[in-house]
């Protein structure tokens, strides 16, 4: 007859080797030599497209107004908003959100850092604002800061100017 004892010292060494148990030592021989690690870092996700029919708005994008003279210099988390009929304009960020896009519009909804609640709407429809024919742009505008409403164009931000204001968004 075999012992119950013989039973519960074999399970106990079974679990114990299982434990790993194992200490690294470092020593001269082995300190130099470098860790791998196996596990693959995941790949960062591509930014999502946004399009609005075919005006990608992840480029960087003006929107601008005369009667006031305004412009929202946009591009991916940052909103730049600078009001040209005060005395010193100086560029005011806005918190960054992303777009509900439904048709051929785009809200952007969210706040400036006065608290106040501002709303950009982009609609896919050439836009004139002031010059000629040639110089029309893909988007219409209409900008809402607080009760105060704005209308305009948009379309991708001149080339030949600095993005410097661009690095002011609030997040």
């Amino acid at each position: 007859m075999k012992s119950p004892w013989l039973a519960v010292a074999l399970a106990g060494s079974l679990a114990l080797a299982g434990c790993g148990g194992g200490s690294v030592v470092i020593n001269a021989e082995n300190a130099a030599e470098p860790v791998t690690n196996t596990v693959a870092a995941p790949k960062p996700k591509p930014a999502p497209v946004l399009m609005l029919g075919d005006y990608d708005l992840n480029q960087l994008t003006r929107a601008f107004g005369t009667e006031p003279f305004w412009t929202l210099d946009m591009g991916p988390g940052s909103f730049s908003y600078t009001d040209y009929s005060v005395e010193k304009p100086e560029p005011k960020p806005f918190y960054w959100a992303d777009p509900v896009i439904a048709g051929d519009t785009a809200t952007y909804t969210t706040k400036n850092v006065a608290g106040d609640v501002v709303v950009l709407t982009l609609t896919h429809k050439k836009c004139l604002e002031a010059g000629e024919e040639d110089q029309a742009v893909p988007l219409t505008a209409e900008l809402k800061i607080g009760s105060k409403i704005l209308h305009g164009c948009a379309g991708p931000k001149p080339a030949d100017e600095p993005d410097a204001e661009m690095d002011n968004g609030v997040e």
